[in-house]
């Protein structure tokens, strides 16, 4: 696993940038994925209306990127489902995460709905991963092995946010009882923010787009990043989650790219940076019996 390299004595020495993973899962056909959903919501016994955001996003696919956005949402959704659904605790976030916010996403309104989504989203990520997660202040409470940790997560809209979600998870950590990771989501980014001069890539090309720009933003803002962090030692790093679909052709399915990338915020040599590091890695396990495999 390659190290990345660093501008600077004082980046290399703090904060080196660490850990990227990606994975890539056949989504069966956008039919089958909303087939399963809608299985597991019977399941479970969750009614959604049919004027729900889940239900309109199930229509909303006449263009391809009303496709890519349907197909991104259902996937997580579907994911949620898989991974929490038995748990009656969640169910209330869940039927939240399904009935919440307009269609069409928006940078200014408020987001309940899809904010829920992606707390509900890194929870059941690190579940896949074998770790215990619960609904807890600041958003998410876990563990792993026998280090308790919190996770505050937070969605990016715009660049210009970064920072500012940043400082806001930041202070979220510090009041709650544990050190504590913050879960950015970058999903919500246009595909063309990460790679603006290519209008089609393979989702492996893609993959490779996104971690080389998540490595330039690291790299651009690591020190602003530290400085807002600094006075607030428990932050012990940041998780960057980028989930993508490939549309395919009209021979290859639809596929589903995810990808985090982990960047240390502790010294290195700690307890806290070997935790950080083992829990970054962890999150590339995917239980055999997981439907997400498939």
């Amino acid at each position: 696993m390659k190290l990345l390299a660093s501008k600077d004595e004082f980046t290399d020495k703090n904060v080196l940038p660490n850990i990227n993973h990606k994975q890539l899962y056949g989504i069966f056909g956008e039919n089958s994925l909303i087939e399963e959903t809608n299985e597991l919501l019977s399941e479970l016994g969750m009614i959604v209306r049919p004027n729900s955001r889940y239900q309109q996003l199930v229509k909303y696919r006449k263009t391809a990127k009303q496709k890519l956005i349907s197909i991104q949402e259902i996937a997580q959704l579907h994911k949620i489902l898989t991974m929490l659904g038995e748990d009656k605790k969640w169910h209330d976030s869940i039927i939240k995460v399904f009935t919440k916010d307009q269609l069409k996403p928006s940078h200014s309104s408020n987001t309940i709905g899809r904010d829920t989504q992606f707390e509900l989203y890194v929870a059941a990520t690190f579940k896949a991963a074998g770790m215990h997660p619960h609904q807890a202040e600041p958003d998410i409470q876990c563990k792993y092995n026998d280090y308790p940790f919190s996770i505050a997560a937070k969605r990016i809209k715009s660049k210009k946010q970064l920072l500012k979600r940043v400082r806001e998870a930041s202070k979220q950590i510090h009041k709650s009882e544990n050190n504590g990771i913050i879960a950015l989501d970058l999903s919500p980014l246009e595909p063309n923010y990460f790679a603006p001069t290519k209008s089609s890539l393979s989702v492996e090309a893609y993959a490779e787009t996104v971690v080389e720009f998540l490595n330039r933003l690291v790299m651009d803002d690591i020190q602003k990043i530290w400085q807002l962090t600094l006075h607030r030692k428990k932050v012990i790093g940041i998780i960057f989650f980028v989930t993508h679909v490939d549309l395919g052709s009209g021979e290859e399915p639809p596929r589903l790219l995810l990808l985090h990338r982990g960047t240390r915020l502790c010294h290195p040599g700690t307890h806290d940076a070997k935790m950080m590091f083992e829990i970054v890695e962890s999150l590339s396990k995917v239980p055999e019996d997981s439907k997400e495999q498939r």
